[in-house]
């Protein structure tokens, strides 16, 4: 399934979903997403089930050639109870490989659903 989005400058993007899930945490480093090819990705991770007690690091890795490992440009800390529940991840261009984690560190495990979308 795709959906076509016309700008009022007529310009077409197309956007295909790429992959959604509902990540149950379990303390360690656990991918929300890996790709690997040509694509700008965006993403939303819902924190709404997030208590007091936890606290979530979301990390983004980008690999600059194929032969290459993933190097950390961004991680976010969030701690307790969130009152913007709906996290989202700013779009990303790559032509290599993409990868975003998350690692619940404190708190009882919660589940974490996640949407990611691919644009044409």
């Amino acid at each position: 399934m795709s959906v076509t989005i016309t700008a009022a400058a007529k310009e077409t993007k197309r956007l295909k979903p790429k992959k959604s899930g509902n990540l149950l945490a379990d303390g360690t480093e656990q991918t929300l997403l890996e790709f690997e090819g040509l694509a700008k990705i965006v993403g939303y991770v819902d924190l709404s089930n997030m208590a007091m007690a936890d606290t979530v690091v979301i990390r983004q890795y980008m690999k600059l050639t194929s032969e290459s490992n993933y190097k950390k440009y961004a991680e976010q800390t969030l701690i307790g109870v969130q009152p913007e529940p709906l996290l989202y991840i700013t779009p990303k261009e790559t032509d290599v490989a993409i990868l975003i984690t998350l690692q619940q560190t404190t708190g009882a495990f919660k589940r974490y659903p996640h949407n990611f979308i691919e644009e044409d």
